[in-house]
């Protein structure tokens, strides 16, 4: 009944290829109410009826549901474009996180910000499906992580427009080139407008403009994104179309000429962010990096070996849920040493949502990135070649491994599979069990490990500690208290994980990513000292955390925010100042011959190959290099691609561009005996 109700003529009609776009339940024909004059039981989408006739008096008054949207219609497009604009509007003129304010747009009566009564938007008790849902999430992150791009192209095609094309269009306002100049001015210094000064403190001002301008900005963007997708197509907007198809740029798009710029603009990523990658990498790979961070990241989970005994099972349950996976194959390589349960489902999310499997509720697999997944082979292979040097294999000693930074516990829950399928396969050590500490300086994230490590079956061989407990494992110098793995995931600037956190890359800060002066010579004077008294000072991580962050409870881990809601990047001074200090105080806690992984979700040089060179030059007295094998973590050396290491070495990058991972970094060391 809803769809065969179709919109009057004057309705601005959008149409996607397949298949067009309906009006549905819009009520365009009814004059528009306030929302603020909508008593509650139309809020909920309810009407009132009476019953009776005028003769007979007033009657009974009984409340009735609207139709509402049906799950498997299409989209109404004008709904999406709506939301979309007002959502991403609020983003650019406040600069607010993208993914918090998606959350307020797919709620189903979200009455958008400021917006005027007959919002396009506005739901109007009928609910929000499935398409439309995906529709505009897939709108606002898509004009977020292009944010520069689009920016740059819109600006760009306009100025250059015909005289003639760009009046039908609404004129140069219609676009919002000045809140985009305020884009491109903040993140790639590209902007043909004059930078705002503070006449205090010469720096750059941001001035806020009206929110019309945003709006109109918006709008622009989403055009040029569903234009370049070819997901919609809007028939109303022509003339503004026209304009940004560039019709009057013959010779093609100008783009910035400096290097690090061009990158910026191409790419979408912070000018310093192209220029640092572009002096790492070089401009063939800095590109090939910046492009495949742009990228959607792919839906990938680990097998739970304590619950799942095969990847074949979990296929197979998993098919039996609609939901088809396969093997995680990477982007040149497989990965198959370093995350050998990984799955990646071909169809993305399923359409209930992972909680809705009844394989996630069995905890048969977990969602964690296969790059995460090297992270925690790099540990228990370790354990188990250490072992081998030493001739450990027949021992009934126990295993211990600690977590450091452990956060909501997903690679906590990865050493419990592998570790606990290496247990059941070696008839040695069945009866000798292992166990994993964790530790967190945020309590709050250590709340949700609880019923993690219940679901998933290894909640009797993982405990929670305190700093107190590190703190007398490192003072009191025995061997048989310390540790045979230590893990550090330290706080980053989360750089390799761009894909997967859209606004995450205009959040990031240069000056974080430097290590400070003071800091340097803090930690270096500090650094051997600490492993030689067998203890953790007390200005380490494990003991107080004032220096490096607000207070010592919001502190948190490699993982890109907290459960308050904050992050590591606005509690962090300097992060490879603070990863020396995590990585110094974690020496203290390994045995000898013990072995200590460290690990990063970053692809910046600093935060890196300069904290393990740092490392290895405080503490090559204790500890020695810890070789991965050739070509690890692909399948082997000879299948291995020219992004891996072909031999052996102790420290391995990951890449979207190269592995189909995240960024991550991951170097090993053995304590000397």
């Amino acid at each position: 009944a809803m769809e065969s109700r179709t919109a009057s003529a004057s309705t601005p009609r959008l149409t996607a290829r397949a298949p067009a776009w309906r009006s549905g339940d819009r009520r365009r024909g009814s004059s528009p109410v306030p929302r603020r004059a909508l008593n509650p039981a139309r809020r909920r989408g309810l009407v009132r009826v009476r019953s009776g006739s005028a003769e007979e008096g007033p009657g009974e008054t009984r409340v009735e549901p609207r139709l509402p949207v049906g799950l498997e219609a299409p989209p109404r497009w004008d709904l999406v474009h709506a939301r979309a604009v007002s959502a991403y509007a609020e983003i650019l003129m406040h600069r607010r996180d993208a993914q918090k304010v998606l959350r307020k747009a797919l709620r189903p009566e979200w009455p958008g910000f400021d917006e005027t009564s007959g919002w396009a938007g506005d739901a109007r008790g009928g609910g929000v499906n499935n398409a439309e849902r995906a529709a505009i999430a897939e709108a606002v992150l898509g004009m977020e992580v292009n944010r520069l791009n689009l920016a740059w192209l819109v600006v760009d095609r306009a100025r250059s427009a015909y005289e003639e094309s760009l009046h039908a269009a609404g004129g140069i306002e219609a676009f919002g080139v000045d809140a985009l100049e305020e884009t491109l001015r903040g993140h790639a210094d590209v902007s043909r407008a004059e930078k705002t000064k503070n006449a205090e403190t010469e720096t750059e001002a941001h001035v806020p403009l009206p929110r019309a301008r945003y709006v109109a900005a918006a709008s622009a963007m989403l055009d040029l994104h569903w234009m370049r997708e070819r997901v919609v197509s809007n028939e109303f907007h022509r003339d503004r179309l026209a304009v940004l198809r560039g019709g009057a740029k013959i010779q093609g798009d100008a783009w910035p000429d400096a290097a690090d710029a061009k990158l910026a603009v191409a790419h979408s990523v912070p000018k310093w962010f192209a220029a640092r990658l572009i002096e790492e990498r070089g401009v063939e790979g800095a590109s090939a990096l910046a492009s495949a961070l742009s990228r959607k990241a792919p839906l990938t989970v680990r097998r739970n070996a304590l619950k799942c005994d095969s990847n074949e099972t979990l296929m197979r349950a998993l098919a039996a849920e609609d939901v088809p996976a396969k093997p995680f194959s990477g982007s040149k390589e497989t990965l198959s040493r370093g995350a050998p349960d990984a799955l990646s489902f071909d169809c993305g999310r399923p359409r209930l949502g992972i909680f809705g499997l009844e394989t996630y509720r069995l905890g048969f697999f977990e969602v964690q990135d296969a790059g995460s997944q090297c992270i925690v082979s790099a540990v228990t292979q370790g354990i188990d070649e250490t072992r081998e040097i030493y001739g450990e294999t027949s021992t009934l000693k126990p295993i211990k491994v600690l977590d450091a930074c452990c956060g909501n516990g997903g690679k906590t829950l990865a050493l419990a599979s592998s570790l606990g399928a290496r247990e059941s396969q070696n008839p040695h050590r069945a009866d000798a069990g292992y166990r994993i500490d964790c530790f967190d300086v945020d309590a709050r994230r250590l709340r949700h490990l609880v019923a993690a490590t219940r679901r998933a079956g290894c909640e009797n061989v993982t405990r929670v500690v305190t700093k107190l407990d590190l703190r007398a494992v490192a003072a009191a110098n025995v061997e048989a208290n310390k540790y045979d793995a230590v893990l550090v995931d330290v706080p980053c600037s989360s750089a390799g994980a761009l894909r997967r956190f859209p606004s995450l890359r205009w959040e990031m800060e240069e000056v974080k990513t430097r290590l400070d002066v003071w800091d340097d010579a803090e930690v270096d004077e500090r650094g051997s000292e600490d492993v030689k008294d067998r203890r953790i000072s007390d200005s380490g991580r494990f003991y107080d955390d004032s220096e490096d962050f607000s207070d010592g409870h919001d502190a948190i881990d490699g993982d890109v925010a907290s459960a308050s809601g904050r992050s590591d990047r606005t509690l962090t001074r300097s992060f490879p100042a603070t990863q020396r200090r995590i990585l110094r105080d974690a020496a203290a806690l390994v045995r000898a011959g013990g072995v200590l992984v460290y690990a990063t979700c970053s692809v910046l040089r600093s935060e890196n190959e300069d904290v393990a060179s740092w490392f290895e030059d405080a503490f090559a007295e204790t500890f020695e290099p810890f070789a991965f094998p050739a070509g690890w973590p692909a399948a082997d050396a000879e299948n291995a691609s020219s992004s891996s290491t072909t031999t052996t070495t102790h420290v391995v990058g990951l890449t979207p561009d190269a592995h189909g991972t995240d960024g991550f970094f991951i170097a090993r060391w053995r304590r000397k005996r």
